[in-house]
């Protein structure tokens, strides 16, 4: 194998893999095989893709793949215990940058961005129905006050046998250590620490 593949999206939240014929071509596939697929795919608008392979959670579970977003890698096990890591080639990635956005207004003091690549037609819907909805959004901590921690807390998974390591302690610059005490500050006006 050993091909260099340009524009790949892995797409966690996705049910479909597709790989387009110029990649499949480019990668030397046989075409025996390729497996006709009956069913309905649904969310393509039409436009050309600006990607070579769009993966989705079917490879990443064959595969046992896991992803980490941070730092752009996908790492999935090997037959004998190793591990194969792709990495994303920051140059490229850096060439191609994410859509285009543009910033719309709510109501005041309400702003969300939308690509630009939606039609006429398509951003008045979306923007409608997101003022209809506005306040099913919470725009900051004080839109949620007391959510029970019974309902909604967060748990590390912590092996109770662990070592505990105290880590260095960190020193933040002026600006950083004001925007963290604000940001306390509202958590706690909110009751959520």
């Amino acid at each position: 194998m050993g091909y260099n593949v340009k524009r790949v999206l892995i797409d966690q939240g996705s049910s479909a893999d597709i790989m387009f014929w110029e990649a499949f071509i480019g990668m030397k596939i046989p075409t025996d095989r390729l497996m006709p697929y009956a069913g309905t795919l649904v969310g393509f608008t039409g436009d050309q893709s600006s990607y070579s392979i769009l993966g989705g959670r079917p490879t990443l579970n064959k595969l046992g793949a896991v992803v980490s977003t941070p730092h752009l890698k996908l790492k999935y096990p090997l037959p004998g215990g190793k591990v194969m890591v792709l990495c994303v080639d920051q140059e490229i990635a850096r060439k191609y940058p994410a859509e285009d956005v543009k910033e719309v207004s709510l109501t005041e003091g309400r702003t969300i961005k939308i690509g630009v690549s939606l039609t006429k037609e398509d951003e008045e819907g979306l923007v409608t129905v997101l003022k209809i909805n506005i306040l099913a959004f919470a725009w900051s901590a004080s839109d949620i006050p007391g959510i029970d921690p019974d309902f909604l807390c967060h748990h590390l998974m912590v092996d109770p046998r662990a070592k505990l390591v105290i880590q260095k302690r960190r020193k933040f610059g002026e600006d950083k250590r004001k925007a963290i005490a604000e940001e306390t500050k509202k958590l706690m006006a909110a009751d959520h620490i």
